[in-house]
């Protein structure tokens, strides 16, 4: 399935005089993502909670499904902050559940400021390159000379290629509200053939926008009969809280997380709502970001070429899993060659299949780099 990547953008922020470096981040990027149109639609809400807090809000694209029939980004109701507690940090974290009608949340991926954060000197220029599709989003900082050094950024969203197999990867929503006792969810949509019987699935409950927030309740079930056009037979039986209508369902649907970069560039773990098992515990959802090497090809510039390599997340708190890879995000070893941002490289000469560089940091090695895809794939 060819798919719109999303799009790039960059800007220069002066030295505001009557406001924050780090507010007028903030604001450029509101602007940026409530006026983004994919296809025709809007497929992000902003929230505004105050002028160092701001909500991303990503209506996804259903069931959303690669050339290969697998699962890489769906309905998973994506809900990324930005917050500034003060005028040198920016912490970004994501929620499992989110509304605009209180601008609440549940299941915040990391609640202290340390853990997800970039770092802004409020007295330097910053130069900023964003890039994002309609369910992630990455940016990056630079500050030359800034006090807390050069280079800064986040990664955000469902950034994640999943290696779930297509026939057990279906994503869908409860089409009523299943009440305590009951053994089969009613489905919004037909996943024969997307859900398997036996196999695991998790019920999450998730807010339509704008009203006021659910019950906390994430429930993993067993799939124990023939699935239909309309319903899900599970078991156990729901315990404890109802699942209201607009829940999702699916097996690890909501693989969403985040990961900011201090002073040492990117670091090499994420934040994520859930563990491989569906648990949450404050701040011990964590993945490792984890490379092994050349796996992507030579990519060639022009001022010579670097390796390319796939960025893996997997488990560091909880049960042992792959959570994915980095969709359309790359590390580049350097080779001697003289890289900048907004260089473009192609693997294996590949005119077609091009990388715009978007980050620099030494996460995977002293000599990484960070790149994004261009075009469509």
């Amino acid at each position: 399935m060819t798919r719109l990547i999303g799009e790039s953008y960059t800007d220069t922020i002066a030295v505001p005089p009557a406001t924050t470096v780090v507010e007028k981040l903030l604001s450029l990027l509101e602007i940026q993502f409530s006026g983004y149109q994919e296809g025709g639609t809007s497929p992000w809400i902003t929230d505004v909670i105050s002028a160092t807090d701001l909500v991303l809000i990503s209506r996804g694209d259903p069931n959303m499904r690669d050339a290969s029939g697998n699962s890489i980004a769906g309905d998973g109701g994506i809900f990324i902050r930005l917050q500034s507690p003060d005028a040198s940090t920016l912490n970004v974290s994501v929620f499992s559940d989110y509304t605009t009608a209180s601008s609440t949340g549940r299941r915040e991926s990391t609640t202290t400021s340390t853990s997800m954060r970039a770092l802004i000197d409020d007295t330097v220029e910053m130069e900023f390159w964003l890039w994002h599709n309609s369910y992630a989003v990455g940016c990056l900082f630079r500050q030359t000379g800034g006090a807390s050094g050069d280079w800064h950024g986040f990664i955000a969203g469902q950034a994640l290629r999943s290696h779930i197999p297509g026939s057990r990867s279906g994503i869908g929503r409860l089409s009523s509200d299943v009440l305590v006792g009951a053994g089969t969810l009613a489905l919004d949509r037909d996943l024969r053939g997307a859900i398997q019987n036996g196999q695991k699935i998790w019920v999450i409950n998730q807010t339509p926008s704008g009203d006021a927030l659910l019950a906390d309740n994430v429930q993993v079930f067993t799939v124990n009969g023939p699935v239909t056009d309309t319903a899900i037979p599970i078991t156990p039986n729901v315990a404890v809280t109802q699942f209201d209508a607009f829940a999702l369902v699916g097996l690890d649907p909501q693989n969403v997380f985040a990961t900011g970069a201090d002073a040492t560039g990117l670091g090499d773990r994420a934040h994520g709502c859930h563990r491989a098992d569906g648990a949450y515990i404050v701040n011990a959802n964590r993945v490792s970001l984890k490379s092994l090497g050349n796996d992507v090809g030579n990519a060639i510039g022009e001022f010579g070429f670097a390796q390319l390599c796939r960025i893996y997340l997997t488990t560091l708190d909880g049960p042992a899993a792959l959570r994915g890879t980095l969709e359309h995000m790359v590390g580049l070893r350097d080779t001697g060659a003289t890289l900048t941002p907004e260089d473009l490289l192609f693997p294996n000469d590949n005119a077609s299949n091009g990388f715009l560089i978007q980050n620099i940091g030494p996460q995977l090695d002293a000599n990484n780099w960070w790149a994004v895809r261009k075009g469509t794939a």
